[in-house]
């Protein structure tokens, strides 16, 4: 299996590629946060990595919505998905002492914590299309609602 870490905002996507456990060696890109990007960023996984979708673990860490639309993309092409849990994965973080954080090392940190995770956790697994329009049209309720 080959890991990828995936840190997301709003603007941008950064992606980190674990080319090697022991060395600690990666391969990073950055690609803008906009659907039009999605399949190249899909063709940047396989051919970097030389690799089948099934035998990628992608690890990312969920950011208001900002991840939703990359994760089931990625999903329907059949990539393995890790949703960390943010608590633990800046515990995470703290074991290894990043102290110096920024969106590429975050990226990487997520890399390694799929790696260490991947076998005792279970891959993400999309809801219900129902369920996901209704939690859109719950949050935009409450947009309203706040305004």
């Amino acid at each position: 299996m080959m890991f990828i870490g995936i840190d997301i905002s709003k603007e941008k996507i950064d992606l980190s590629w674990l080319r090697d456990q022991l060395t600690n060696k990666i391969k990073t890109k950055v690609f803008k946060n906009k659907h039009q990007d999605f399949l190249a960023i899909e063709k940047w996984l396989l051919n970097t990595t030389k690799s089948a979708a099934n035998e990628l673990v992608i690890t990312l860490e969920p950011t208001g919505v900002y991840h939703e639309a990359l994760m089931y993309f990625l999903h329907e092409q059949g990539f393995n998905i890790i949703l960390a849990n943010p608590g633990k994965a800046k515990k995470y973080a703290d074991a290894l002492n990043i102290i110096h954080k920024t969106d590429k090392s975050d990226a990487t940190m997520l890399a390694h914590y799929g790696c260490a995770k991947h076998a005792v956790v279970n891959y993400w697994q999309p809801e219900a299309l129902a369920i996901r329009e209704l939690k859109a049209l719950i949050r935009r309720l409450d947009a309203l609602e706040s305004n």
